[in-house]
């Protein structure tokens, strides 16, 4: 392909080879490269000795980045941005053959990007989901086994949407991140609908300020052609009110274009309610338990049925999904175990409220839940305190401590607590298994921050972690011993 076609004169300052020449292959690793590659880097240069041996046809990066002399090189405006824009039309995406929903918050991207994948394969579509911690093309995983992100680099992204239209994909569900929007990954994308779920204090350790955070959903929306909007939520309000056009706004407490009413607490076994849609009415029967899940489902069926998905089709799809892996995710045995992702203070407070609400009588709650390594440290006391509000008991452990020493982020957590009801189990394993073994029949154990993943993220990598099999092993446990007493 052309370099001509691939960078737009407007998009470079400068450059010394022929934009007529071509090239086979794109890569962002100056180790992969041969003669027929173009090599992009998209940040700064974090291997410069490599450059002294490369055969590159030719490089693609910044103003700011040393490079050796005589290397041919072109100097773009925005490297980040230039570099989705390479990815997407070196992939000769026809984004008009593909129905494109994007979903934002801080809180409930998954469930809502589950719950409108339903929808629409119940319609009669073909899907693909680009999802926190997995890629679906048709129901098929096509993610590696420890692909970890919410949204893919564009070196990853645009081969994936290309795949999917390859494929036949009528629609793609994406979650967007804050990350991703502020780093340019989905610039050359023009989506359908665009979400917005909610938004809470989240990745300051990157934004600095909510301000920002907020600042960098909002990108998200002017690349939309229709805006789907949380009422119910302070900035959800905000944002309609700054784009004011081509909107729905979705309320429980707050009536928007679309809401629900007749709400009826099922506790484990669900949720009921009316939902008014802009031209219909239906009851829905959700299977999955929380009431936050009225947010998540509410906005997947106004995007569903905004992209044609027939309102009965989306009723059946979503009254039948049984539970979102990893999302509240609810295991009955003599105990009950649930799994959730909740890794922020907002979203904590919300599942454990949740419980609180559904558990009757002297059931008991145990809480297991750690804080991720390299992340927003500022949140790891808040959910300290807001854990001794909701929780009998609580289980302080490890969850994905990367490059950063555990014992650390364990002491940041244990500040906010203020009275004497925590135990500390590094071992996340074993955090599980004493949570599963000393809980009392009828109590509830939940196990939060990991959600759906099957790994764990250390100073050595990633290792295969299963939190679904620890639990039944403990389970089993549990049982030949009250069996053999």
């Amino acid at each position: 392909m052309k370099l001509s076609d691939l960078i737009f004169e407007d998009e470079y300052f400068s450059t010394a080879v022929d934009m007529e020449s071509t090239v086979e292959r794109l890569c962002v690793r100056a180790e992969e490269c041969d003669e027929d590659t173009l090599l992009i880097i998209p940040g700064e240069n974090k291997n410069p000795s490599l450059l002294y041996k490369l055969h590159a046809r030719a490089i693609v990066c910044g103003q700011s980045v040393e490079l050796p002399d005589n290397l041919p090189v072109i100097r773009v405006k925005n490297p980040r941005r230039c570099c989705a824009l390479i990815f997407s039309r070196f992939e000769k995406i026809d984004y008009s053959r593909l129905k494109i929903i994007g979903i934002t918050g801080t809180n409930g991207k998954s469930s809502t990007a589950e719950f409108t994948r339903c929808a629409l394969e119940e319609s009669g579509m073909k899907v693909g989901l680009i999802g926190t911690g997995r890629i679906l093309i048709d129901g098929v995983v096509s993610s590696e086994q420890y692909y970890s992100m919410t949204t893919p680099d564009p070196w990853v992204l645009y081969p994936t949407l290309r795949k999917m239209q390859d494929a036949g994909c009528d629609a793609v569900v994406m979650e967007v991140s804050s990350h991703s929007l502020s780093l340019e990954k989905v610039t050359p994308i023009l989506f359908d609908i665009a979400i917005f779920t909610n938004l809470s204090e989240e990745h300051l350790d990157f934004h600095k300020t909510v301000e920002s955070y907020y600042a960098a959903k909002k990108k998200l929306f002017y690349q939309a052609r229709l805006r789907i909007i949380n009422l119910d939520d302070y900035y959800g309000r905000r944002l309609a009110k700054e784009l004011p056009s081509r909107r729905i706004t979705a309320g429980v407490l707050w009536r928007g274009d679309v809401f629900v009413s007749n709400i009826k607490n099922l506790g484990l076994d669900g949720v009921q309610y009316l939902y008014h849609g802009q031209n219909f009415t239906c009851k829905l029967n959700l299977k999955t338990a929380g009431i936050f899940n009225i947010y998540n489902s509410m906005l997947a069926i106004t995007a569903a049925t905004a992209l044609g998905a027939p309102p009965c089709q989306t009723k059946k799809a979503l009254s039948e999904l049984p539970s979102i892996k990893g999302r509240f995710e609810i295991i009955k045995d003599e105990i009950t175990v649930i799994i959730d992702y909740a890794h922020t203070d907002v979203a904590l407070e919300n599942i454990l409220r949740s419980i609180c609400d559904l558990k009757a009588g002297e059931r008991k709650l145990t809480l297991v839940f750690g804080c991720g390594g390299e992340r927003d440290t500022a949140k790891r006391p808040r959910m300290a305190k807001i854990a001794e509000t909701y929780a009998d008991k609580i289980i302080v452990t490890s969850d994905n401590s990367r490059g950063e020493s555990t014992e650390n982020i364990i002491s940041d957590i244990i500040r906010g607590f203020r009275y004497k009801k925590h135990v500390v189990i590094e071992d996340r394993k074993e955090a599980i298994e004493y949570a599963v073994g000393s809980a009392d029949i009828d109590d509830i154990v939940a196990v939060v921050g990991k959600g759906a993943e099957a790994y764990n993220i250390d100073g050595f990598g990633y290792h295969t972690f299963d939190e679904r099999k620890i639990i039944a092993d403990a389970l089993t446990l549990r049982r030949e011993a009250r069996c053999a007493n």
